[in-house]
């Protein structure tokens, strides 16, 4: 239940702080669960390049890897 909180919050505020700017609506939603779901899951996936995104970004994907490495 955690996880799955903090995958629909997460994506939420990825798209609100990073994607929205810089992609498609569509295609905003799809990037920021995906890169979120592969944060979260530690499978080190990525679909985007993140040089273009704000610090925001970097710092929650950062912070959810660690919280996801740390449930196994």
């Amino acid at each position: 239940q955690t996880l799955m909180v903090l995958l629909i919050g997460g994506t939420v505020l990825l798209y609100w702080g990073t994607t929205q700017e810089l992609y498609p609506v569509s295609k905003a939603w799809r990037v920021a669960f995906f890169e979120i779901l592969s944060a979260i899951s530690t499978c080190g996936f990525a679909t985007v390049s993140y040089g273009n995104w704000r610090v925001f970004g970097w710092f929650l994907m950062t912070l959810l890897m660690i919280v996801g490495g740390g449930t196994g």
